[in-house]
């Protein structure tokens, strides 16, 4: 009896090492073996925490900054105050704040970069300014309520995009400026929220299912194309700021990027080798009871960050349904277990190293484990 436990403690450790080690060579392939391919791309926690429902992954959103909140930041443009009159208010001082700062920074970059003159320093404030004025024009820009006299002006073509709407009659193409589709990608994203953090919660599980789904798809959908459109304008403000300089500043090359996201950066490159080494310490008995404890903290991030809740939105077609207990909780539950059992001096390189210590200690090597789990059984069948 005591022999086949052994002998199913074992394999339990061997499988889970296999999955690990298995994940994590997948990853670790993705991102620096095979790369981005027209199938695959690398390995990359930024979607997974983006859409994490969970406490851990609305942390790191808060730390990181939510893609939607950092989207309207930089799309929103601040209203007049009290003290400013519409007439003698200047446009490039109601930049949104998010976009403000992102233009302000490259601006920096671009001054330590090229070094610029003193004549050529004032050309990038004047192009600056302008540009700010532009963009909040732009984004302030209302189509007159008769269409029909408004698509004969140069100016309604040049603020408004076709954008195509989809409704259960059919497709629908009309042309919309920025201010009309921030408006809809915040009224659309207040109902996501409303519907995901508070109608869920009050029925106690995912009434929405597909739907909510769809609404996801939607949102994101929308601010892809407004972040699309105002990175053009952030692009254009570069290209006018590479025309004042000289054929010998611009030997300099392009400007250095903004640096990624340091958290995420961080997590992406540690995750790959850490689910290796968590495999390979389980399946060759290494540090045994170690591995199995990181591989438990591991899933119990990943439990926090999409929890089985039924209040939580699913993520989708799944293999069963879950009520508080997933996959991850079991084999967590699992790893917790074999972290106080020494499987390693079963099998395992933890026996070899224990033999090689007690030798040198002096000591008889003893297989103590094994007769406390005997003992325990035949006191069990004895009660």
């Amino acid at each position: 009896m005591v022999r086949w436990t052994i002998f199913c403690l074992i394999l339990l450790r061997l499988a889970i090492g296999w999955h690990f080690l298995v994940e994590g060579w997948y990853k670790v392939q993705s991102m620096y073996l095979v790369g981005e391919t027209a199938t695959s791309k690398p390995f990359s926690s930024a979607g997974y925490f983006r859409e994490a429902p969970g406490p851990l992954g609305k942390a790191l959103r808060r730390y990181e900054g939510d893609p939607d909140d950092l989207a309207l930041a930089r799309l929103v443009v601040p209203p007049l105050s009290r003290e400013d009159e519409p007439a003698t208010a200047k446009p490039h001082d109601r930049v949104p704040v998010g976009l403000a700062r992102d233009w302000d920074e490259y601006v920096l970059r671009f001054t330590d970069h090229y070094k610029p003159t003193e004549e050529q320093a004032k050309r990038v404030k004047d192009k600056l300014r302008q540009a700010k004025s532009a963009v909040v024009d732009w984004l302030t820009y209302l189509p007159p309520a008769d269409l029909r006299e408004a698509s004969k002006a140069k100016r309604f073509a040049a603020m408004t995009t076709e954008q195509t709407r989809t409704y259960p009659t059919g497709e629908v193409k009309r042309r919309m400026s920025m201010a009309e589709r921030v408006v809809e990608y915040r009224g659309k994203l207040i109902d996501l929220r409303d519907t995901s953090g508070n109608k869920l919660r009050a029925f106690g599980k995912d009434v929405e299912g597909a739907k909510l789904r769809t609404q996801k798809a939607e949102v994101t959908r929308l601010r892809v194309g407004l972040m699309a459109d105002l990175d053009e304008r952030s692009e254009t403000l570069e290209t006018d700021l590479d025309s004042i300089l000289t054929p010998e500043q611009q030997e300099a090359g392009p400007v250095e990027g903004e640096k990624p996201n340091r958290a995420i950066e961080y997590v992406d490159r540690v995750t790959p080798w850490m689910l290796c080494a968590i495999g390979a310490m389980l399946l060759i008995g290494l540090f045994t009871r170690l591995g199995a404890f990181a591989g438990a903290i591991f899933l119990l991030m990943t439990y926090l960050a999409v929890p089985a809740f039924p209040w939580l939105p699913s993520g989708g077609p799944s293999e069963g349904n879950y009520l508080f207990v997933n996959k991850n909780v079991i084999e967590m539950l699992a790893l917790f277990a074999l972290a106080g059992i020494p499987t390693g001096r079963w099998f395992g390189i933890d026996a070899l190293l224990y033999w090689v210590w007690t030798a040198i200690r002096g000591k008889k090597p003893s297989l103590e484990p094994a007769k406390s789990a005997k003992q325990s059984v035949r006191s069990t069948a004895k009660a």
